[in-house]
C-alpha cells in the first residue's frame, strides 16, 4: 500500500534532512555531554533526539506555527548538539573500524523497522478512532488540540507521539495513518535495541543479553493458567469476575471468554486468543495505543543516562527528557518524577543527613524544576487539569474517557485490569484471578528490593528512584481510582511491572548464577511461562502483515477521497459523517462538528441528526459538508434520499470504483435557515 499522500520523493528527504538535524543533536549530546561508549552512540543519540524534538516543538508550537515549530526546532537541537561537541567532532567520528561494529545493530534496526512497520499497517486496533483524527488535525495546524469531536473543546491526552506522526504527514507528506504506524514502529524499534544495549552492558555472557531482549517484549500474565482449573470451579471463578472494555465483545464471562478470540476492531486475519492477551501487563510488542513505545523508551534512556554524579548540565537535559512524558504518558512521569525525589531526600535525611548531601539534593534542582515546570504548562493531561481547576470559568471542558477526569479512594482495594474489572483483595476469587492476570512477571520485584539496601546506602539514585518509582506505580492503583475511566490505572501497574524487568533481571542473573538447581528449575520455568503469552500473540501479529488497511472505517476510496481534500476545505469545516462520525477529521483533517460531550456521550440533538440523516437538518445544526458512502446511502428511505435533491444541496465531489461502491461530500452551507 502507498505511503505517501502527496506521492513525493522530496518530501520524504525534508522530512529525512530534519530528522537528521535532531538524530545529530542527540548523537552529540550522547557523545560529549553524557559520555556514552562509542558502540551506543548511534542508537541512544537517535532516541535522545526524537525526545527533545517532541518536547521543542510542542513548546515552540504554542507561539509558532507547528509547521514552523519543526524547523525550527530541529535547527535549535543541531545547534545545540554543536555547541555541546565544542568543535571536537571534526578529529572526532568513529573509526571504520568503529562503523564497521555498528553494522550488525543498523541490519537489526532495520529488519525490526520494516518488520514493525508492516505489523502495523496490517492492524488498526487500540482506538484507531481516537488516534488518527488527532494526527490527522496536529498535521493541518490544530494545536494545542481540540477534541475532534467538539472543536469547542481543548483536548487533554497525551499527543506526543501524535505530535512526532504530524511531522511525517506534515513535513514527510505522508498519510495520517502511515505516519502513525511508522512512527510506533521506530519507538518499539529503538526500545528494543535500547533494552538489548542496556542488558548488554550488565549480564555475562552478553549473549544473555538476546534473551533479556525477549523477555522485554514477550513477558505478559499468564491468564492461561486459569484454563487448568477444573469447569465447574472455574465457571464459579468466571462469576466472580466483572468483564470490562473490549473484554465483553469476547463473551458474557470469563469463562466463554477465555476459549473465544479476542474481538477487536481493526484486528488480524487470525484473531488474538482471549487466553493469552492481558489487562495489566501488556507485552510490549503489542505497544500499539496511543502512546505507542515512546514511555518505556524514554524509561529505558533516563536508566540508560542516570548516573550517581550527573553534572548541572547533564540534569537539565535529563529534566527534558523525563519532561517529555507529560505528553507521552503522564503516569510514568508522576511515578518517575515522584521516585527520583524521594530517593534524594531519603539518602539525604537518613543516610547522609550533611550539608554537602543537603547541597547534592539541591544540586538536582537542575532535574527537577525543568521537567516540572514543562509537565505544567507544555500541554497534555496535567496542563488541562491545572487549567480547569485555577480557571473553571474558562473554557476547558473536562473530556472524559479521553484525558484525566478526577481521583477518588479504593474502598476496599483492588487491582485494576482492562479487561477483567478492579480484582478486590478481600475477594479470594478475585485474588486467584488477579495472580494469574499478573503471572510470574512479578517476581522481578523480589530482586529489585533485594538489592535496594545497598544501592540506597551508595546513592545509586538511577536503582533506588526507579525502584520507588516502580513501587509507587504497584500502589496507586491499589488504593486510587479514575472517576471515569478506572480500567486506565491499570496503566500504572504494567508501567511498573517493566521498570522491575528492566532493573530486575540483570540483578536475576547474578542470584541465578549463585543459586542451586532448584532455583535454576524454578527461575527458568517463570522465564518460560511469562513469555508465551507474547509468543502465543505473534501468529496474529505476523498474519497481519499479508493485510494492510489504512484502518477499519477507512477504505481504498476514502484514500483517494484523501488524496484530493486532505486540509483543502475552509479551516474548521465541519462535515457529518453518519457511518463514521470520526471519519472526515481524517480524510478531510476538518471537524466532525459539535457531536459529542465527551467520548462516550452524544449531545441529544446531535443523536437526533444520526437517527434521521437529513442534510437540512445537519446543516442548521451546524454543519457545512455531509459525506456519504454507498453502504449508508443504500440504508436511506426514498425520502430521506429525496431530501438530497434539495435545491440547496450542492454535490461537490463524488468518487467511485469500478464495483460500484462510491464517496460523496456534498456542500450543504447554503441550506441553513
Amino acid at each position: 500500500m502507498q505511503a505517501s499522500r502527496t506521492g513525493s520523493i522530496l518530501d520524504i528527504v525534508f522530512w529525512l534532512f530534519q530528522s537528521s538535524l535532531w538524530w545529530m543533536s542527540g548523537w552529540f549530546l550522547a557523545k560529549y555531554l553524557f559520555k556514552l561508549r562509542s558502540r551506543e552512540l548511534l542508537f541512544t543519540g537517535l532516541a535522545i533526539g526524537m525526545l527533545l524534538f517532541i518536547v521543542l516543538s510542542n513548546l515552540l508550537a504554542q507561539f509558532l506555527n507547528l509547521g514552523l515549530s519543526f524547523w525550527v526546532s530541529a535547527g535549535l537541537l543541531f545547534t545545540i548538539g554543536l555547541v555541546t561537541s565544542r568543535g571536537q567532532f571534526s578529529a572526532s567520528y568513529p573509526s571504520i573500524k568503529g562503523l564497521r561494529s555498528q553494522i550488525g545493530l543498523v541490519i537489526a534496526f532495520i529488519f525490526l523497522l520494516l518488520l514493525f512497520t508492516r505489523i502495523n499497517t496490517g492492524l488498526s486496533i487500540f482506538d484507531d478512532n481516537n488516534n488518527l483524527p488527532l494526527v490527522s488535525r496536529l498535521s493541518a495546524g490544530d494545536f494545542p488540540p481540540h477534541f475532534y469531536l467538539n472543536p469547542e473543546q481543548r483536548l487533554d491526552y497525551h499527543y506526543g507521539l501524535h505530535l512526532f506522526a504530524a511531522s511525517l504527514v506534515q513535513v514527510g507528506g505522508l498519510y495520517p495513518w502511515s505516519a502513525l504506524d511508522f512512527t510506533k514502529a521506530l519507538t518499539l524499534t529503538t526500545l528494543s535495541i535500547l533494552t538489548w544495549m542496556w542488558f548488554r552492558r550488565l549480564v555475562r555472557p552478553r549473549s544473555l543479553a538476546v534473551f533479556g531482549l525477549l523477555f522485554v517484549l514477550l513477558a505478559t500474565g499468564t491468564r492461561w493458567l486459569l484454563l487448568v482449573i477444573p469447569e465447574g470451579q472455574l465457571a464459579l471463578l468466571s462469576s466472580q469476575v466483572q468483564l470490562t472494555g473490549s473484554a465483553l465483545t469476547s463473551g458474557p464471562e470469563l469463562f466463554r471468554a477465555l476459549v473465544s478470540p479476542w474481538i477487536i476492531e481493526g484486528g488480524s486475519p487470525i484473531p488474538f486468543p482471549f487466553a493469552f492477551s492481558n489487562g495489566i501487563i501488556p507485552p510490549v510488542i503489542l505497544a500499539m495505543t496511543g502512546y505507542g513505545a515512546l514511555p518505556y523508551l524514554t524509561a529505558i534512556i533516563l536508566i540508560m543516562l542516570l548516573r550517581r554524579d550527573n553534572t548541572a548540565v547533564q540534569k537539565f537535559f535529563l529534566g527534558l527528557l523525563l519532561s517529555s512524558l507529560a505528553i507521552t504518558g503522564e503516569h510514568l512521569l508522576l511515578m518517575v518524577w515522584t521516585g527520583i525525589l524521594l530517593a534524594i531526600l531519603l539518602h539525604w535525611l537518613v543516610i547522609r543527613p550533611t550539608r554537602s548531601t543537603f547541597l547534592e539534593a539541591i544540586h538536582w534542582g537542575w532535574f527537577f524544576i525543568p521537567s516540572l515546570t514543562i509537565a505544567l504548562v507544555g500541554g497534555g493531561v496535567l496542563t488541562e487539569f491545572i487549567h480547569r481547576s485555577l480557571f473553571p470559568a474558562a473554557n476547558f471542558i473536562q473530556q472524559p474517557g479521553i484525558g484525566f477526569g478526577g481521583i477518588s479512594l479504593r474502598i476496599p482495594l483492588g487491582l485494576t485490569s482492562a479487561h477483567l474489572g478492579v480484582l478486590k483483595i478481600t475477594n479470594p476469587s478475585q485474588v486467584l484471578v488477579a495472580l494469574m492476570e499478573m503471572g510470574p512477571v512479578l517476581i522481578m520485584a523480589i530482586p529489585v528490593f533485594i538489592f535496594f539496601n545497598r544501592r540506597f546506602k551508595s546513592n545509586e539514585i538511577r536503582y533506588t528512584g526507579l525502584s520507588l518509582a516502580a513501587a509507587i506505580g504497584l500502589f496507586i492503583p491499589l488504593v486510587i481510582q479514575l472517576t471515569l475511566r478506572d480500567r486506565d490505572i491499570s496503566r500504572m501497574t504494567g508501567m511498573a511491572i517493566f521498570l522491575l524487568m528492566i532493573l530486575g533481571l540483570p540483578l536475576t542473573v547474578i542470584i541465578y548464577k549463585k543459586a542451586n538447581n532448584l532455583v535454576k528449575t524454578l527461575l527458568l520455568s517463570a522465564y518460560a511461562i511469562s513469555i508465551i503469552g507474547g509468543i502465543a500473540l505473534l501468529p496474529s501479529l505476523l498474519v497481519a502483515i499479508a493485510n494492510p488497511q489504512p484502518s477499519y472505517f477507512i477504505s481504498q476510496l476514502d484514500q483517494q477521497v484523501t488524496n484530493k481534500y486532505w486540509n483543502s476545505l475552509e479551516t474548521d469545516a465541519a462535515i457529518f459523517d453518519p457511518a463514521h462520525i470520526y471519519r472526515p477529521a481524517v480524510i478531510f483533517a476538518g471537524s466532525a462538528g459539535r457531536a459529542y460531550q465527551d467520548i462516550f456521550t452524544p449531545y441529544p440533538d446531535f443523536e437526533i441528526l444520526l437517527s434521521n440523516p437529513d442534510p437540512l437538518q445537519a446543516a442548521n445544526y451546524g454543519y457545512d459538508y455531509y459525506y456519504l458512502d454507498m453502504d449508508t446511502w443504500q440504508k436511506l428511505s426514498v425520502a430521506q434520499r429525496s431530501a438530497f435533491l434539495n435545491d440547496c444541496v450542492r454535490r461537490h465531489t463524488q468518487i467511485s470504483s469500478e464495483d460500484g461502491d462510491f464517496r460523496t461530500l456534498y456542500d450543504i452551507r447554503q441550506c441553513r435557515e
